[in-house]
């Protein structure tokens, strides 16, 4: 857990402490009003008839006696919302200590900070595992877009030849930070007439998930235009969604890509999946 996960862990310990706490002060209110004695039910084999329950001293001692509740609505109403005020107040006692204790002593697990505290020796192990698994999915099989030896052109870092120089930015320093990708891999849903797309690049998550990034290029042309538009409705149709799982940039007007922008998209939407 990063420490963003982490202050959002606290933020909701810290709202289920204030609802817990707010409905004990409304159920208490609820039996401060609440008329006196218990609500029964007897059963009978056509109908059911309400009673209320109230203890009263007598000169013998104290008797339970009964008042039938059928001409009564709002005191049968009030005797059942004093019950639910009761058991609300018992399960707010008991779960208050519980949400107080995880909160002073819960402690966030942030595996970077874990393998930092360790001797070097074992970080080395750990970074070398890391780079490993790494390059066992850089060299693993997909269905890649077919090679085309006129547009791959510009070769990367990790000997991968891309389309366009902004591409090979995006693939250097994705390899820099040593996350894992897939270049134009074959997205596994067609569209409505059955042809596959290739994101320009696929991001494998831990928890078996992805990401896809486009990286647009040629926006004054109106063809591309109009084939991103269908490639990104097909995303869509699949759960693939801007700010969700889906990273779009662009070049600029004069076709030009920012390599500090690059990495602070890097920084922003990838890197926190890695930590």
């Amino acid at each position: 857990m990063d420490k963003k996960h982490f202050d959002s862990f606290q933020q909701a310990i810290s709202l289920e402490q204030l609802n817990q706490r707010t409905f004990l002060e409304e159920s208490r209110a609820v039996l401060a009003s609440a008329p006196p004695g218990r609500l029964f039910i007897r059963e009978r084999s056509n109908s059911q008839t309400p009673y209320q329950i109230v203890k009263e001293k007598t000169p013998s001692g104290w008797s339970n006696c009964s008042r039938n509740l059928k001409r009564d609505p709002d005191t049968l109403l009030a005797l059942a919302e004093k019950k639910l005020a009761e058991e609300m107040i018992k399960i707010c006692r008991h779960n208050l200590p519980i949400l107080e204790k995880t909160a002073n002593t819960y402690q966030a697990l942030d595996c970077d900070s874990l393998i930092s505290s360790l001797p070097k020796k074992y970080g080395d192990v750990l970074a070398l595992r890391k780079k490993q698994q790494i390059a066992r999915h850089q060299s693993a099989f997909y269905h890649k877009a077919p090679f085309d030896p006129e547009k791959h052109i510009h070769e990367t870092l990790a000997g991968i030849l891309v389309r366009s120089k902004s591409e090979v930015i995006i693939a250097n320093a994705l390899y820099s930070y040593g996350i894992p990708f897939h270049y134009e891999e074959q997205f596994p849903y067609p569209d409505e007439n059955g042809s596959f797309y290739y994101p320009d690049f696929t991001i494998p998550l831990a928890d078996g998930c992805r990401l896809i990034w486009e990286h647009l290029g040629m926006l004054n042309d109106l063809s591309y235009c109009t084939h991103n538009a269908r490639k990104l409705h097909t995303y869509q149709k699949h759960d693939f969604l801007i700010g969700k799982n889906l990273i779009l940039t662009q070049d600029d007007s004069r076709g030009n890509c920012s390599s500090v922008f690059i990495y602070q998209v890097i920084e922003k939407n990838i890197v926190p999946y890695f930590k």
